[in-house]
């Protein structure tokens, strides 16, 4: 790498030991070049869930900024810019806020406001556009954007609304991290923004069309946040299992044949909540149809939808639900004078089939999953047996499940939270005995026996 002799250069080497790297300078013709030696480097073998390749290999970045100092200077003249509003836009904000004092639900009424009424469209022709974004007046009077034209509108719907809010560049994590905190550099593929208030900061995107306050895209969580504006780089944190899950109920009244009648609920938040919308909202009354009836034999094979039910996917305020009605055969399977139970409860446990690992696991996000069955007995029949308690609480996973016996039902309970996004390899081999527990947990059945 040669840069003229009256820049300064500053580099970093990632993925690598600093004693198996050769680095030797030389200054020749106004020129100070950087040159780096590695040899014998250790192939990689591409592994399933893995994080991107760049994070595995040796690799030198360089830069003649020696933090983001500079760009953070730059790219905010143009943020100040752009971020504004004008008289039309004054109005427009009170008229949705109109009546609400709570900061918090007024940034819920703007967040709402931004995801159903500026589409996402990027039409760019300048390295400012590209990098700034166009002013917030003409995205507003467009209605048209892409990830910086709405966050720089979305930061000044807000700043008018009394809400301290900045549009901040980030890397989303399917991509390696920027190097943000080691050298200056112009990096990043997405734009969102960061918020402000009460002492707390927290992060919006606005460039989805389903997410209700105070949830964000799941690509977003654990990436690095540039703020030009405050020049300052922070953590995006992974949200907490404990409070951003998914609920199942199920009530099953099995008969003495083992077919039975199930009732299942649905509860879900975040992602999966604005998933489930989105999906919904692209589906005809068939296509949802046949959702739920896959839906009922991903868990019994032989089963027959009756009815479902989908909660209004134009409400924001409440957590999105659905139910479903079905009737299945074979979810006790009679042997002689038993019968054998399963649960509807399963995970996809594929990404831990390696026995060991060499590069790390990678999530998205966190995640959580809480379920209860309840299964009325049939007559003729008393409790044989059931699984034994567990209970899991490591740094990667908490899990707990149980069975208990009251009034001739059978109840179950799980709860299941990967607290980690990313498994090291070195963790790799407790994480999946874990898991391996929980799937054996999980298929041992509950045994029935004729009276």
């Amino acid at each position: 790498i040669a840069v003229p002799d009256t820049m300064d250069f500053y580099y970093s080497l990632e993925n690598v030991k600093k004693s198996d790297i050769k680095v030797s300078e030389s200054k020749v013709g106004g020129f100070k070049t950087y040159k780096f030696e590695h040899s014998m480097v250790k192939s990689i073998v591409p592994e399933p869930n893995s994080v991107p390749e760049q994070s595995l290999y040796p690799y030198v970045e360089g830069s003649t900024f020696k933090d983001q100092t500079y760009l953070s200077a730059w790219l905010s003249k143009f943020f100040k810019e752009r971020i504004g509003t004008d008289e039309t836009m004054k109005k427009t904000v009170d008229a949705i806020l109109s009546g609400t004092v709570d900061s918090e639900a007024r940034i819920a009424l703007l967040y709402r406001y931004m995801q159903e009424n500026v589409k996402y469209l990027s039409i760019k022709m300048s390295v400012s556009s590209g990098m700034a974004g166009h002013k917030a007046t003409e995205t507003f009077a467009n209605k048209y954007g892409d990830c910086i034209d709405k966050a720089i509108l979305f930061a000044s719907l807000l700043n008018y609304a009394g809400v301290e809010a900045y549009p901040v560049i980030v890397m989303t994590n399917g991509n390696p991290k920027p190097l943000y905190g080691k050298l200056g550099v112009l990096s990043g593929n997405h734009a969102i923004n960061e918020i402000h208030l009460d002492g707390r900061v927290f992060y919006l995107d606005s460039t989805s069309t389903t997410y209700r306050y105070p949830y964000w895209r799941s690509d977003d969580h654990g990436v690095f946040a540039w703020n030009p504006l405050l020049n300052k780089v922070s953590l995006i944190p992974y949200p907490d299992p404990e409070k951003v899950y998914q609920e199942y109920s199920y009530d099953i009244k099995l008969d003495p044949s083992g077919s039975a009648l199930v009732v299942e609920n649905a509860v879900f938040r975040a992602h999966f909540d604005a998933g489930y919308r989105d999906m919904f909202m692209a589906a005809n009354e068939r296509e949802r149809g046949a959702f739920f009836a896959r839906n009922a034999r991903s868990y019994y094979p032989i089963s027959a939808l009756a009815d479902y039910k989908i909660g209004d996917l134009s409400d924001y305020k409440n957590d999105l639900f659905m139910n479903s009605t079905y009737k299945s055969a074979g979810v006790g399977d009679i042997q002689g004078n038993y019968m054998i139970v399963s649960v509807p409860e399963k995970y996809d446990l594929n990404f831990a089939s390696l026995r060991e690992r060499e590069t790390p696991q990678f999530f998205e996000t966190t995640f959580g999953k809480r379920n209860e069955v309840v299964i009325e007995i049939p007559a003729g029949y008393a409790l044989a047996g059931a699984p034994d308690p567990i209970n899991i609480d490591s740094p990667f996973i908490k899990f707990t499940g149980e069975y208990t016996f009251k009034d001739n039902k059978i109840i179950y309970h799980s709860a299941y939270y990967r607290k980690k996004a990313i498994i090291m390899p070195a963790e790799y081999g407790e994480f999946r005995e874990l898991m391996l527990k929980i799937a054996h947990f999980i298929k041992n059945p509950v045994v029935l026996e004729k009276r």
